[in-house]
């Protein structure tokens, strides 16, 4: 284990420690809830899955550096072919159906997609979140075109270029196309409106819930003490995670982690993965620059976006 883990930030760590605490409160509400055992059990397989794929992501991003782009596009296309060839229910397609179980493509890649994006916004990697907007707006999506714009307009609030103000008018068409097409989707028990209904089956019950959902943007904060990597991949982190919890509390929308779904589960880790290794490069390139002697760029994001955090 310590040859996969390693070499894991503080951060990253945070969010592991904070990823299990969650799943874990989401197995206590299951139990309590009533829910079927199956439930259960994909949960907690998906939390075991998704740290088997933990090492692997950065592993594939490292060969792929300086070449985001090779990732980026393609998870953008998969998300809008998501919208004409996945699994549909009451006029929308946000699915892909893998045996018994339905996984939510845009939880799984959206959130490392941004994270990627904030490492590097380029034109080339412009393109896999124009692509990613596009299919959210399709499918439609409300919850995660909402979230893209809240991620994509902190990161042009801070730094302002071109590039992101494309991405972030994009994400806005999005979430205003979403919004205007009927939402007819029920709520699914043990996952939609858990943040609020899980105090009938026990106050404490409740708390908790809420405990593991904010504590999905501890890695963001952890960052932003110690002063790790690159502080814009870690605030975009923080802010899509705490965006999909505020989607979820004020609509029928996934709970991340501590509801039942495997989907966020796998998108939380994922993302966890990518956002430390993007920050070790950048970490790693201002470092060869100052040997150097070089001047080292400004950083994207401002001081003062951090300390809001």
């Amino acid at each position: 284990m310590n040859l996969i883990f390693g070499h894991i930030s503080r951060p990253q760590a945070v969010g592991l420690l904070c990823a299990a605490a969650a799943v874990a409160c989401g197995l206590v509400y299951l139990h309590a809830a009533g829910a079927p055992s199956r439930l259960v059990t994909v949960n907690a397989v998906a939390f075991v899955l998704a740290l088997a794929v933990f090492p692997l992501a950065s592993a594939l991003l490292r060969r792929c550096r300086d070449r985001e782009w090779a990732i980026s596009t393609p998870t953008g296309a998969a998300l809008l072919a998501t919208a004409f060839l996945g699994s549909s229910a009451d006029g929308a397609s946000r699915w892909v159906v893998v045996g018994p179980l339905a996984l939510q493509p845009s939880l799984i890649l959206l959130p490392m997609l941004l994270v990627m994006y904030a490492r590097r916004p380029t034109a080339a990697t412009l393109a896999g979140v124009l692509l990613a907007a596009a299919g959210m707006a399709l499918q439609p999506d409300r919850a995660m075109a909402g979230m893209m714009a809240t991620a994509l307009g902190i990161l042009l609030a801070s730094n302002g270029d071109r590039w992101t103000a494309l991405a972030f008018a994009a994400s806005t068409a999005a979430f205003a196309l979403a919004l205007v097409q009927p939402e007819t989707l029920p709520a699914s028990p043990f996952v939609d409106g858990i943040l609020f209904s899980a105090y009938g089956v026990h106050p404490l019950i409740g708390v908790l819930l809420w405990l593991g959902g904010l504590s999905l943007a501890a890695p963001a904060i952890s960052a932003a003490v110690q002063g790790a990597g690159d502080k814009a991949v870690w605030t975009v982190f923080g802010a899509s995670w705490l965006a999909i919890l505020a989607a979820a509390a004020l609509g029928n929308y996934p709970t991340p982690l501590v509801g039942y779904g495997g989907s966020a589960i796998l998108g939380y880790l994922l993302s966890l993965s990518v956002a430390g290794a993007v920050a070790r490069q950048a970490t790693a390139v201002d470092r060869a620059s100052a040997q150097r002697g070089e001047e080292q760029p400004p950083k994207p994001f401002a001081e003062r976006t951090l300390a809001a955090c």
